[in-house]
C-alpha cells in the first residue's frame, strides 16, 4: 500500500477509512502481510525525529497532520491478525521535477545536505526528468542518517518488519556514470575506503551490501523479531533491466550473507512477455535460495487491464505455486481490490502462515492453555491464556483423515477467537502458539466434536 494509495488527495478521515476497510478486506481474502509505505523521499508518514512530515498529508512539508498513519496502520493490521511491514524508499531524496523542499522542522536532508546527491560521470548532481533525485550510497553520512531514521522508527513503533525499496543506485547508473560525487571518488581511490582495490561497480555494490548488513544488524539488534526484507529489481543479472549491472544491486549477496530475511523481486511482467516472461524471471530467483531465506516474487496487479490481463495474474499465482516458492507479493493495493472476492473464492480459500524464520532465534512459545471451547452450527468459540508477542493458529482436521488445514490466525496477543467455520462429527481442532518469527510451539487438541 503506497503512500499515494492511502494519503494522496484524501482527508485524514478518508485515509483512515481507506486503511481500515482495506485491511479488513485483505484479512477476509486471507492475505497475511501489508507493506505499508511510510517514507517516500526522505520524508515521514509517522512521528520522526530526523525527517519532516510529508507534504502529501497536508500540502505543507513538515506540518503535523494531526494523526499518525503508521501507528494507525499498525493498530488496524494487528486487530486483523495481519503483519504490518513499514515500507521505506531508502536512498531517494526528492521527487524530480518538484521545487526544492521548503524550510521545515526537522529540516529536510536534501535541503540540509545537497552534497549528498548522486553525481554523473562529470561530477554534476543528477537531475532526472522523472523518478527521484537520489542520495549516494557511497557517502557514509548518507548511510548514517538513514540508519538513525531506521533506529528511531523501529524503537518507537511495533512494526513486524522493515521493507526496503530503492535500495540501490539510480536507474541506469552504468549509462550516466552514477555516482561520481566527490566523497565517493575520494573513498574509492583511498586505501581506507577501498582496501580490496575493487573496480568501480564492484565497489559501489559493496557500499550497498555494507549498508544492508549494518542495517540488518541494527534492526534485529533492537528487536530480533522484526523481519527485514527488500523489493528488488525483477532480474538479478540476466535481463537488460537488472539489478546487478544497471543499478549495482546485488540481492543474492544479501541472502548468502544472511543479512535479509526475505526478498520480493519485482517480477512485473506478464507470462507471455516477448523478452522477459514471468516464468523466466522467477526461474532466475529460484536458483538463488540461500540459508533458507524465502523469496516472494512480485505480481503486477497495477498493470492488470492494460499491459497484462487479470487471467494472467491468476496464471502467475499458479506458476509460483508449481515452482514451490514460499509465497508471493502483489503490487499495488488499489487495483487489487477488484480481485479480492475471486482471490478468496478460488486462490486463497484458507489463511496462510508467513513462513517461519528460525534463524531469528526467538524463544519457542509455550503450548496453549485452553480456558473455554464450544461450537454452534457455523461458529467456533475458543479461549486461551494470552502470551505476549504471540499469535495463535487454529487448525481443522477432518474425521475422514484428510489433511489438516489452518482456519484461523489470531491477532497478536489475543486471548481467544470466534471462527466462522462448520465442523462435522468426529472432526478435530488443534491450537498452537506462534511467535513473531513464525516459529510454532506444540499444538494441542482443545476438544473433539461430537
Amino acid at each position: 500500500m503506497s503512500r499515494f494509495d492511502y494519503a494522496s488527495g484524501r482527508t485524514a478521515e478518508q485515509s483512515r477509512n481507506y486503511i481500515r476497510s482495506y485491511f479488513e478486506q485483505a484479512r477476509k481474502s486471507n492475505f497475511n502481510i501489508i507493506y505499508f509505505q511510510v517514507r517516500g523521499n526522505a520524508d515521514a508518514f509517522y512521528h520522526s525525529a530526523y525527517e519532516p512530515w510529508s507534504k502529501i498529508l497536508t500540502g505543507i512539508l513538515g506540518a503535523d497532520p494531526g494523526w499518525d498513519p503508521l501507528q494507525f496502520a499498525i493498530d488496524r493490521a494487528h486487530e486483523q491478525g495481519l503483519e504490518l511491514h513499514a515500507w521505506i524508499n531508502t536512498f531517494p531524496a526528492w521527487r524530480s521535477g518538484e521545487k526544492p523542499p521548503t524550510a521545515s522542522i526537522p529540516e529536510h536532508p536534501y535541503r540540509a545536505h545537497p552534497e549528498w546527491v548522486v553525481c554523473d560521470s562529470s561530477g554534476k548532481p543528477m537531475n532526472p526528468k522523472f523518478g527521484y533525485i537520489t542520495f549516494s550510497p557511497g557517502i557514509p553520512a548518507v548511510q548514517q542518517h538513514i540508519q538513525k531514521v531506521l533506529a528511531d522508527l523501529v524503537d518507537n513503533y511495533d512494526v513486524d518488519g522493515i521493507h526496503f525499496d530503492y535500495i540501490r543506485y539510480p536507474e541506469w547508473s552504468n549509462r550516466h556514470g552514477y555516482s561520481h560525487d566527490t566523497i565517493s571518488e575520494k573513498r574509492f581511490a583511498s586505501e581506507e575506503g577501498n582496501p580490496h582495490k575493487l573496480d568501480w561497480h564492484s565497489w559501489q555494490r559493496e557500499q550497498v551490501n555494507n549498508f544492508v548488513a549494518e542495517s540488518y544488524n541494527l534492526i534485529t539488534g533492537l528487536k530480533p523479531w522484526v523481519k527485514v526484507s527488500a523489493a528488488v529489481i525483477g532480474s538479478h543479472h540476466r535481463a537488460r533491466w537488472n539489478g546487478y549491472y544497471a543499478v549495482d544491486q546485488d540481492a543474492r549477496t544479501w541472502l548468502s550473507r544472511g543479512k535479509m530475511d526475505f526478498i520480493a523481486p519485482m517480477t512485473y511482467t506478464g507470462p507471455d512477455h516477448p523478452t522477459v516472461p514471468f516464468g523466466m524471471t522467477t526461474a532466475e530467483w529460484k536458483e538463488m535460495r540461500y540459508l533458507g531465506r524465502p523469496i516472494f516474487p512480485g505480481i503486477a496487479v497495477h498493470k492488470a487491464g492494460h499491459q497484462i490481463f487479470w487471467n494472467d495474474i491468476f496464471l502467475e499465482i499458479g506458476m509460483l505455486r508449481s515452482a514451490r516458492f514460499e509465497g508471493m507479493s502483489f503490487f499495488s493495493s488499489r487495483p487489487l481490490k477488484k480481485a479480492f472476492l475471486r482471490l478468496k473464492e478460488i486462490e486463497f480459500k484458507y489463511p496462510a502462515a508467513v513462513p517461519p524464520m528460525p534463524w531469528k532465534n526467538i524463544r519457542i512459545p509455550d503450548k496453549p492453555v485452553i480456558t473455554n471451547w464450544n461450537a454452534t452450527d457455523d461458529t467456533l468459540f475458543i479461549s486461551w491464556q494470552m502470551q505476549n508477542n504471540v499469535r495463535f493458529f487454529v487448525y481443522h482436521k477432518p474425521a475422514d483423515g484428510g489433511q489438516k488445514r489452518l482456519i484461523h490466525i489470531s491477532p497478536l496477543n489475543a486471548n481467544g477467537a470466534a471462527v466462522a467455520f462448520t465442523v462435522e462429527k468426529g472432526d478435530t481442532l488443534l491450537v498452537s502458539a506462534v511467535n513473531r518469527a513464525g516459529i510454532e510451539g506444540e499444538a494441542i487438541e482443545p476438544a473433539q466434536t461430537n
